[in-house]
Protein backbone atom coordinates (compact mmCIF):
# COMPACT_ATOMS: atom_id res chain seq x y z
CA UNK A 1 0.00 0.00 0.00
CA UNK A 2 2.82 2.15 1.39
CA UNK A 3 4.55 1.55 -2.55
CA UNK A 4 1.35 2.65 -4.41
CA UNK A 5 0.72 5.45 -2.33
CA UNK A 6 4.38 6.70 -3.05
CA UNK A 7 3.56 6.37 -6.83
CA UNK A 8 0.88 8.09 -6.45
CA UNK A 9 2.62 10.90 -4.91
CA UNK A 10 5.50 10.41 -7.64
CA UNK A 11 2.82 10.80 -10.72
CA UNK A 12 1.70 14.35 -8.55
CA UNK A 13 5.01 15.61 -8.69
CA UNK A 14 5.91 14.65 -12.23
CA UNK A 15 2.33 15.70 -13.22
CA UNK A 16 2.74 19.05 -11.61
CA UNK A 17 6.18 20.02 -12.44
CA UNK A 18 5.49 19.72 -16.50
CA UNK A 19 1.69 21.48 -16.03
CA UNK A 20 3.75 24.31 -14.31
CA UNK A 21 5.52 25.19 -17.00
CA UNK A 22 2.79 24.47 -20.09
CA UNK A 23 -0.07 27.03 -17.98
CA UNK A 24 -0.03 30.21 -16.26
CA UNK A 25 -0.75 30.50 -12.39
CA UNK A 26 -4.46 31.81 -13.34
CA UNK A 27 -4.87 28.64 -14.71
CA UNK A 28 -4.56 27.09 -11.11
CA UNK A 29 -6.52 29.51 -10.10
CA UNK A 30 -9.15 29.18 -12.35
CA UNK A 31 -9.28 24.81 -10.98
CA UNK A 32 -9.28 26.27 -7.29
CA UNK A 33 -12.38 28.22 -8.20
CA UNK A 34 -13.52 24.63 -9.99
CA UNK A 35 -12.36 23.03 -7.32
CA UNK A 36 -14.42 24.68 -4.29
CA UNK A 37 -17.78 23.50 -5.94
CA UNK A 38 -16.74 19.96 -6.56
CA UNK A 39 -15.67 19.45 -3.82
CA UNK A 40 -18.38 20.13 -2.13
CA UNK A 41 -19.94 17.60 -5.01
CA UNK A 42 -17.73 15.12 -3.62
CA UNK A 43 -18.72 15.79 0.08
CA UNK A 44 -22.28 14.46 -0.44
CA UNK A 45 -22.10 12.26 -3.91
CA UNK A 46 -22.27 9.00 -1.79
CA UNK A 47 -24.57 10.53 0.97
CA UNK A 48 -22.44 9.14 4.02
CA UNK A 49 -23.23 5.49 2.53
CA UNK A 50 -19.49 4.75 2.20
CA UNK A 51 -17.92 5.05 5.44
CA UNK A 52 -21.67 3.77 7.36
CA UNK A 53 -20.87 0.63 4.93
CA UNK A 54 -17.80 -0.01 7.40
CA UNK A 55 -18.87 0.93 10.28
CA UNK A 56 -22.29 -1.31 9.89
CA UNK A 57 -19.95 -4.07 8.64
CA UNK A 58 -22.41 -6.74 8.82
CA UNK A 59 -24.87 -5.13 6.80
CA UNK A 60 -26.83 -7.85 4.30
CA UNK A 61 -27.31 -8.33 0.75
CA UNK A 62 -30.77 -6.69 0.80
CA UNK A 63 -29.24 -3.47 2.69
CA UNK A 64 -26.24 -3.74 0.07
CA UNK A 65 -27.91 -3.32 -3.00
CA UNK A 66 -30.26 -0.45 -1.35
CA UNK A 67 -27.76 1.63 -0.57
CA UNK A 68 -25.74 1.42 -4.21
CA UNK A 69 -28.34 2.23 -6.14
CA UNK A 70 -28.56 5.18 -3.27
CA UNK A 71 -25.43 5.98 -4.38
CA UNK A 72 -25.98 5.93 -8.11
CA UNK A 73 -28.96 8.33 -7.49
CA UNK A 74 -26.80 10.59 -5.49
CA UNK A 75 -24.28 11.18 -8.35
CA UNK A 76 -26.97 12.10 -10.56
CA UNK A 77 -28.40 14.37 -8.70
CA UNK A 78 -25.06 15.81 -7.65
CA UNK A 79 -24.58 16.16 -11.57
CA UNK A 80 -27.90 17.90 -11.94
CA UNK A 81 -26.64 20.44 -9.51
CA UNK A 82 -23.24 21.01 -10.50
CA UNK A 83 -24.79 21.91 -14.16
CA UNK A 84 -27.64 24.04 -12.56
CA UNK A 85 -25.31 26.00 -10.17
CA UNK A 86 -22.28 26.69 -13.22
CA UNK A 87 -23.28 30.05 -14.25
CA UNK A 88 -24.56 31.24 -10.72
CA UNK A 89 -20.74 30.42 -9.56
CA UNK A 90 -18.84 31.94 -12.34
CA UNK A 91 -21.09 35.17 -11.59
CA UNK A 92 -19.84 35.18 -7.96
CA UNK A 93 -16.46 34.66 -8.77
CA UNK A 94 -16.81 36.77 -12.13
CA UNK A 95 -14.82 34.57 -14.18
CA UNK A 96 -16.89 33.20 -17.16
CA UNK A 97 -14.92 30.29 -18.15
CA UNK A 98 -16.09 28.83 -14.88
CA UNK A 99 -19.64 27.98 -16.40
CA UNK A 100 -17.77 25.44 -19.03
CA UNK A 101 -14.94 24.40 -16.69
CA UNK A 102 -17.51 23.65 -13.65
CA UNK A 103 -20.19 21.59 -16.24
CA UNK A 104 -17.37 19.48 -17.94
CA UNK A 105 -16.18 18.52 -14.33
CA UNK A 106 -19.75 17.85 -13.04
CA UNK A 107 -19.22 14.35 -15.08
CA UNK A 108 -16.70 12.95 -12.68
CA UNK A 109 -19.89 12.23 -10.27
CA UNK A 110 -21.79 9.84 -13.04
CA UNK A 111 -18.52 7.76 -13.15
CA UNK A 112 -17.82 8.04 -9.51
CA UNK A 113 -21.23 6.62 -8.60
CA UNK A 114 -20.67 3.47 -10.38
CA UNK A 115 -17.74 2.19 -8.36
CA UNK A 116 -17.76 4.04 -5.65
CA UNK A 117 -19.41 1.82 -3.28
CA UNK A 118 -17.12 -0.93 -4.32
CA UNK A 119 -14.12 1.07 -3.14
CA UNK A 120 -15.41 1.04 0.33
CA UNK A 121 -16.07 -2.25 0.70
CA UNK A 122 -12.62 -3.29 -0.21
CA UNK A 123 -12.08 -0.75 2.59
CA UNK A 124 -14.39 -2.59 4.72
CA UNK A 125 -12.65 -6.21 4.04
CA UNK A 126 -9.07 -4.40 4.41
CA UNK A 127 -8.04 -5.08 0.88
CA UNK A 128 -5.52 -1.89 0.81
CA UNK A 129 -3.02 -4.02 -1.17
CA UNK A 130 -5.93 -4.02 -4.32
CA UNK A 131 -7.48 -0.01 -3.44
CA UNK A 132 -3.61 1.14 -3.79
CA UNK A 133 -3.06 -0.27 -7.21
CA UNK A 134 -6.12 1.30 -8.31
CA UNK A 135 -5.67 4.61 -7.03
CA UNK A 136 -1.77 4.51 -8.25
CA UNK A 137 -3.29 3.27 -11.46
CA UNK A 138 -5.88 6.14 -11.84
CA UNK A 139 -3.66 8.73 -10.57
CA UNK A 140 -0.95 8.01 -13.67
CA UNK A 141 -4.03 7.78 -16.16
CA UNK A 142 -5.33 11.02 -14.93
CA UNK A 143 -1.33 12.49 -14.98
CA UNK A 144 -1.54 11.18 -18.84
CA UNK A 145 -5.00 12.99 -19.80
CA UNK A 146 -3.78 16.36 -17.92
CA UNK A 147 -0.31 16.24 -19.60
CA UNK A 148 -0.99 15.57 -22.71
CA UNK A 149 -4.48 17.85 -23.13
CA UNK A 150 -2.07 20.76 -21.71
CA UNK A 151 0.81 19.82 -24.22
CA UNK A 152 -2.34 20.07 -26.70
CA UNK A 153 -3.16 23.37 -26.00
CA UNK A 154 -6.27 22.85 -23.75
CA UNK A 155 -5.25 25.04 -21.36
CA UNK A 156 -6.91 25.22 -17.46
CA UNK A 157 -9.81 22.43 -19.44
CA UNK A 158 -6.75 19.77 -19.50
CA UNK A 159 -6.55 20.04 -15.10
CA UNK A 160 -10.07 19.50 -15.28
CA UNK A 161 -9.72 16.40 -18.20
CA UNK A 162 -7.46 14.62 -15.49
CA UNK A 163 -9.62 14.61 -12.34
CA UNK A 164 -12.23 12.98 -14.37
CA UNK A 165 -9.56 10.56 -16.06
CA UNK A 166 -8.60 10.23 -12.33
CA UNK A 167 -12.34 9.00 -10.83
CA UNK A 168 -13.27 7.59 -14.10
CA UNK A 169 -10.61 4.67 -13.89
CA UNK A 170 -10.78 4.33 -9.96
CA UNK A 171 -14.31 4.00 -10.21
CA UNK A 172 -14.46 1.42 -12.97
CA UNK A 173 -11.76 -0.42 -11.77
CA UNK A 174 -12.97 -0.54 -8.49
CA UNK A 175 -15.91 -1.56 -9.49
CA UNK A 176 -14.80 -4.40 -11.81
CA UNK A 177 -12.73 -5.98 -8.45
CA UNK A 178 -15.95 -5.62 -6.65
CA UNK A 179 -18.00 -7.40 -9.00
CA UNK A 180 -15.90 -10.24 -8.59
CA UNK A 181 -16.95 -10.56 -4.89
CA UNK A 182 -20.76 -9.25 -4.79
CA UNK A 183 -23.13 -7.49 -7.55
CA UNK A 184 -26.24 -5.28 -6.67
CA UNK A 185 -29.62 -6.47 -7.04
CA UNK A 186 -32.11 -4.17 -8.72
CA UNK A 187 -34.02 -3.62 -5.06
CA UNK A 188 -34.53 -0.57 -3.17
CA UNK A 189 -35.53 -1.80 0.23
CA UNK A 190 -35.25 1.70 2.25
CA UNK A 191 -37.06 0.76 5.72
CA UNK A 192 -34.15 -1.97 5.86
CA UNK A 193 -31.25 0.66 5.82
CA UNK A 194 -32.45 3.50 8.46
CA UNK A 195 -29.32 2.78 11.17
CA UNK A 196 -27.14 3.05 8.05
CA UNK A 197 -28.60 6.00 6.17
CA UNK A 198 -29.05 8.02 9.69
CA UNK A 199 -25.61 7.17 10.52
CA UNK A 200 -24.90 8.08 6.70
CA UNK A 201 -26.41 11.64 6.51
CA UNK A 202 -24.72 12.52 9.85
CA UNK A 203 -21.12 11.65 7.67
CA UNK A 204 -22.61 13.81 4.71
CA UNK A 205 -22.88 16.75 7.27
CA UNK A 206 -19.62 16.03 8.61
CA UNK A 207 -18.17 15.72 5.39
CA UNK A 208 -19.75 18.58 3.67
CA UNK A 209 -18.52 21.16 7.11
CA UNK A 210 -15.04 19.35 6.97
CA UNK A 211 -14.81 20.21 2.94
CA UNK A 212 -16.41 23.83 4.00
CA UNK A 213 -13.78 24.22 6.73
CA UNK A 214 -10.79 23.37 4.19
CA UNK A 215 -12.15 25.27 1.14
CA UNK A 216 -13.32 28.45 2.80
CA UNK A 217 -10.35 30.53 2.60
CA UNK A 218 -10.37 29.61 -1.65
CA UNK A 219 -14.17 30.54 -1.72
CA UNK A 220 -13.48 33.87 0.13
CA UNK A 221 -10.11 34.47 -1.80
CA UNK A 222 -11.90 33.69 -4.97
CA UNK A 223 -14.45 36.51 -4.73
CA UNK A 224 -11.73 38.70 -3.36
CA UNK A 225 -8.29 38.40 -5.28
CA UNK A 226 -7.32 37.78 -8.96
CA UNK A 227 -7.17 34.66 -10.47
CA UNK A 228 -3.21 34.78 -10.47
CA UNK A 229 -3.22 35.40 -6.67
CA UNK A 230 -5.55 32.96 -5.93
CA UNK A 231 -3.44 30.52 -8.41
CA UNK A 232 -0.15 30.99 -6.31
CA UNK A 233 -2.22 30.38 -3.11
CA UNK A 234 -3.97 27.39 -4.72
CA UNK A 235 -0.57 25.86 -5.31
CA UNK A 236 1.41 26.14 -2.37
CA UNK A 237 -1.66 24.99 -0.43
CA UNK A 238 -1.99 21.90 -2.53
CA UNK A 239 1.51 21.51 -2.43
CA UNK A 240 1.85 20.86 1.49
CA UNK A 241 -1.90 18.86 1.10
CA UNK A 242 0.20 16.02 -1.24
CA UNK A 243 2.76 16.02 1.47
CA UNK A 244 0.12 15.33 3.97
CA UNK A 245 -2.01 13.05 2.10
CA UNK A 246 1.26 11.03 0.90
CA UNK A 247 1.59 9.79 4.73
CA UNK A 248 -1.80 10.14 6.60
CA UNK A 249 -4.03 8.36 4.70
CA UNK A 250 -1.57 5.23 4.42
CA UNK A 251 -2.09 5.14 8.24
CA UNK A 252 -5.84 6.48 8.96
CA UNK A 253 -7.67 4.28 5.65
CA UNK A 254 -6.10 1.40 7.97
CA UNK A 255 -6.83 2.37 11.38
CA UNK A 256 -10.55 3.05 10.61
CA UNK A 257 -12.04 -0.41 10.14
CA UNK A 258 -9.15 -1.42 12.60
CA UNK A 259 -10.16 0.55 15.43
CA UNK A 260 -13.75 -0.13 14.46
CA UNK A 261 -13.44 -3.55 15.17
CA UNK A 262 -12.25 -3.10 18.68
CA UNK A 263 -14.27 -0.25 19.78
CA UNK A 264 -15.64 -2.16 23.20
CA UNK A 265 -12.06 -2.97 24.28
CA UNK A 266 -11.52 0.58 25.12
CA UNK A 267 -7.87 -0.25 26.82
CA UNK A 268 -6.89 -1.50 23.44
CA UNK A 269 -8.61 1.09 21.61
CA UNK A 270 -6.67 3.60 22.99
CA UNK A 271 -3.15 1.69 22.61
CA UNK A 272 -4.33 1.34 18.99
CA UNK A 273 -4.96 4.76 18.74
CA UNK A 274 -1.72 6.09 20.74
CA UNK A 275 0.26 4.09 18.60
CA UNK A 276 -1.24 5.64 15.15
CA UNK A 277 -0.02 8.86 16.51
CA UNK A 278 3.40 7.76 17.37
CA UNK A 279 3.38 6.93 13.74
CA UNK A 280 1.95 9.83 11.54
CA UNK A 281 3.99 12.01 14.07
CA UNK A 282 7.56 10.37 13.22
CA UNK A 283 7.13 10.26 9.85
CA UNK A 284 5.09 13.58 8.99
CA UNK A 285 7.22 15.98 11.69
CA UNK A 286 10.44 15.80 9.65
CA UNK A 287 8.65 16.49 6.58
CA UNK A 288 6.82 19.72 7.22
CA UNK A 289 10.26 20.76 9.36
CA UNK A 290 12.12 19.96 5.97
CA UNK A 291 9.76 21.35 3.77
CA UNK A 292 10.16 24.65 5.72
CA UNK A 293 13.87 25.15 5.80
CA UNK A 294 14.05 24.60 1.71
CA UNK A 295 11.05 25.77 0.76
CA UNK A 296 12.78 27.94 -1.77
CA UNK A 297 14.65 25.29 -3.84
CA UNK A 298 11.25 23.37 -3.75
CA UNK A 299 9.45 26.01 -5.61
CA UNK A 300 11.76 26.24 -8.30
CA UNK A 301 12.28 22.66 -8.78
CA UNK A 302 8.57 22.15 -8.84
CA UNK A 303 6.88 25.06 -10.08
CA UNK A 304 10.18 26.71 -11.80
CA UNK A 305 11.17 30.97 -12.19
CA UNK A 306 8.12 33.24 -12.01
CA UNK A 307 6.37 31.35 -9.51
CA UNK A 308 8.51 32.72 -6.15
CA UNK A 309 5.60 34.79 -4.94
CA UNK A 310 4.79 30.51 -3.40
CA UNK A 311 7.41 30.57 -1.01
CA UNK A 312 6.47 32.76 1.86
CA UNK A 313 2.84 30.67 1.30
CA UNK A 314 4.30 27.49 1.69
CA UNK A 315 6.83 28.58 4.50
CA UNK A 316 3.76 29.38 6.58
CA UNK A 317 1.35 25.95 5.17
CA UNK A 318 4.27 24.10 6.60
CA UNK A 319 2.71 25.36 10.33
CA UNK A 320 -0.75 23.82 8.92
CA UNK A 321 0.38 20.77 7.02
CA UNK A 322 1.61 19.83 10.08
CA UNK A 323 -1.54 20.81 12.71
CA UNK A 324 -3.89 18.83 10.15
CA UNK A 325 -1.49 15.83 10.07
CA UNK A 326 -1.90 15.64 13.84
CA UNK A 327 -5.85 16.21 13.69
CA UNK A 328 -6.22 14.44 11.12
CA UNK A 329 -6.84 10.89 12.77
CA UNK A 330 -8.77 12.40 15.19
CA UNK A 331 -12.12 11.24 12.33
CA UNK A 332 -10.53 7.86 12.56
CA UNK A 333 -11.56 7.55 16.45
CA UNK A 334 -14.91 9.58 16.67
CA UNK A 335 -16.09 7.77 13.51
CA UNK A 336 -14.48 4.42 14.80
CA UNK A 337 -16.56 4.74 18.32
CA UNK A 338 -20.09 5.91 16.30
CA UNK A 339 -19.86 9.75 17.46
CA UNK A 340 -20.70 11.11 13.96
CA UNK A 341 -22.18 13.83 16.44
CA UNK A 342 -19.28 15.16 17.59
CA UNK A 343 -17.89 14.77 14.32
CA UNK A 344 -20.26 17.06 13.00
CA UNK A 345 -20.26 19.59 16.05
CA UNK A 346 -16.45 19.96 15.64
CA UNK A 347 -16.65 20.64 11.69
CA UNK A 348 -19.06 23.16 12.15
CA UNK A 349 -17.54 24.82 14.57
CA UNK A 350 -14.41 24.93 12.66
CA UNK A 351 -16.23 26.74 9.27
CA UNK A 352 -17.34 29.09 11.73
CA UNK A 353 -13.92 30.08 13.29
CA UNK A 354 -12.04 29.73 10.01
CA UNK A 355 -15.08 31.92 8.40
CA UNK A 356 -14.02 34.85 10.63
CA UNK A 357 -10.00 33.76 10.27
CA UNK A 358 -10.23 34.40 6.84
CA UNK A 359 -11.75 37.79 6.75
CA UNK A 360 -9.59 38.78 9.62
CA UNK A 361 -6.67 37.75 7.66
CA UNK A 362 -7.70 38.80 4.35
CA UNK A 363 -6.73 42.80 5.41
CA UNK A 364 -3.20 41.85 5.66
CA UNK A 365 -3.48 39.38 1.77
CA UNK A 366 -3.04 35.69 1.53
CA UNK A 367 -0.35 35.58 3.39
CA UNK A 368 -2.43 37.21 6.40
CA UNK A 369 -5.09 34.27 5.53
CA UNK A 370 -2.54 31.66 6.09
CA UNK A 371 -1.33 32.75 9.45
CA UNK A 372 -5.05 33.33 9.95
CA UNK A 373 -5.62 29.57 9.62
CA UNK A 374 -3.00 28.51 11.76
CA UNK A 375 -3.88 30.48 14.66
CA UNK A 376 -6.51 29.28 14.64
CA UNK A 377 -6.28 25.44 13.95
CA UNK A 378 -3.37 25.43 16.68
CA UNK A 379 -4.79 27.87 19.36
CA UNK A 380 -8.60 27.02 19.38
CA UNK A 381 -9.09 23.95 17.25
CA UNK A 382 -6.45 21.60 18.52
CA UNK A 383 -7.24 22.59 21.84
CA UNK A 384 -11.08 21.53 21.59
CA UNK A 385 -9.65 18.22 20.05
CA UNK A 386 -8.34 17.54 23.50
CA UNK A 387 -11.96 17.68 25.21
CA UNK A 388 -13.39 15.42 22.21
CA UNK A 389 -10.81 12.26 22.90
CA UNK A 390 -11.68 12.35 26.39
CA UNK A 391 -15.27 12.28 25.37
CA UNK A 392 -14.94 9.57 22.47
CA UNK A 393 -12.23 7.39 24.22
CA UNK A 394 -11.00 9.05 27.74
CA UNK A 395 -7.82 9.85 26.27
CA UNK A 396 -6.20 11.90 28.34
CA UNK A 397 -4.08 14.78 27.21
CA UNK A 398 -0.42 13.90 28.56
CA UNK A 399 -0.15 10.59 26.95
CA UNK A 400 -1.75 11.99 23.51
CA UNK A 401 0.93 14.55 24.10
CA UNK A 402 3.71 12.31 25.15
CA UNK A 403 2.67 9.98 22.12
CA UNK A 404 3.84 13.19 19.57
CA UNK A 405 6.27 15.12 21.43
CA UNK A 406 9.77 13.62 20.72
CA UNK A 407 9.20 13.20 17.23
CA UNK A 408 8.17 17.27 17.01
CA UNK A 409 11.30 18.20 18.76
CA UNK A 410 13.38 16.24 16.94
CA UNK A 411 12.20 17.43 13.98
CA UNK A 412 12.78 20.70 14.88
CA UNK A 413 16.46 20.27 16.08
CA UNK A 414 17.18 18.45 12.77
CA UNK A 415 16.03 21.13 10.75
CA UNK A 416 17.48 24.11 12.76
CA UNK A 417 21.06 22.68 12.44
CA UNK A 418 20.11 22.11 8.69
CA UNK A 419 18.82 25.62 8.34
CA UNK A 420 22.19 27.02 10.15
CA UNK A 421 24.47 24.74 7.69
CA UNK A 422 22.80 26.02 4.73
CA UNK A 423 22.81 29.40 5.83
CA UNK A 424 26.75 29.29 5.59
CA UNK A 425 26.35 28.64 2.05
CA UNK A 426 24.17 26.52 -0.25
CA UNK A 427 25.19 23.97 -3.01
CA UNK A 428 24.01 26.49 -6.03
CA UNK A 429 21.64 24.78 -8.06
CA UNK A 430 18.18 24.08 -6.93
CA UNK A 431 17.92 20.26 -7.56
CA UNK A 432 20.97 19.47 -6.24
CA UNK A 433 20.24 21.91 -3.00
CA UNK A 434 17.03 20.05 -2.70
CA UNK A 435 18.60 16.80 -2.56
CA UNK A 436 22.03 17.68 -0.31
CA UNK A 437 20.06 19.81 2.72
CA UNK A 438 16.91 17.32 2.16
CA UNK A 439 18.94 14.36 2.89
CA UNK A 440 21.07 16.39 5.70
CA UNK A 441 17.46 17.15 7.61
CA UNK A 442 16.07 13.41 7.30
CA UNK A 443 19.70 12.00 8.16
CA UNK A 444 19.98 14.19 11.25
CA UNK A 445 16.58 13.67 12.73
CA UNK A 446 17.22 9.83 12.16
CA UNK A 447 20.18 10.23 14.18
CA UNK A 448 18.89 12.19 16.99
CA UNK A 449 15.93 9.81 17.38
CA UNK A 450 18.32 6.80 17.47
CA UNK A 451 20.40 8.26 20.15
CA UNK A 452 17.49 9.77 22.43
CA UNK A 453 14.33 6.89 21.63
CA UNK A 454 16.11 3.88 19.86
CA UNK A 455 13.98 1.68 21.08
CA UNK A 456 10.70 3.46 20.38
CA UNK A 457 11.81 4.12 17.12
CA UNK A 458 11.73 0.01 16.37
CA UNK A 459 8.31 -0.11 17.92
CA UNK A 460 6.69 2.28 15.48
CA UNK A 461 8.67 1.18 12.09
CA UNK A 462 7.67 -2.60 13.26
CA UNK A 463 3.93 -1.04 13.13
CA UNK A 464 4.33 1.01 9.98
CA UNK A 465 5.96 -2.21 8.37
CA UNK A 466 2.55 -4.35 9.53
Amino acid sequence: MAGARFVRVGAQFVQLLILARLLEPGDFGLMAMVTVVTSFGEAISDVGVGSAIIHFHEATRRQLSTLYWVNVLAGVFVFGVVQLVAPYAAGMFKEPEVIGLLRTASYMFLVMAVGQQFQFMLERDLKFRTLAVIEATATLVGAGVAITSAHGGKGVLSLVLGVIAFHATRSLLAAAEGMRRWRPSFLIALPECKPILRFGLYLVGERALNLGGRQLDKLILAILVDRETLGYYSLSYNLIGRAYTMINPIFTRVAYPVLARVKDDLARFQGGFLELMGVVSFLTMPLFAGIFVLAEPIVLVQFGAGYERCIPLLKIFCFLGALFSLGNPMGSLLLARGRADLTFGYNLARVGLYLVAVFVGSRWGVEGVAWALVFTTGGILHAAAFVLRWIAAEIRPIPYVMAIAPFAITALAGATVTSWLRSMGNVGNPVADLIVFGLLNFLLYGLILLVWRKERVRRILQMARS
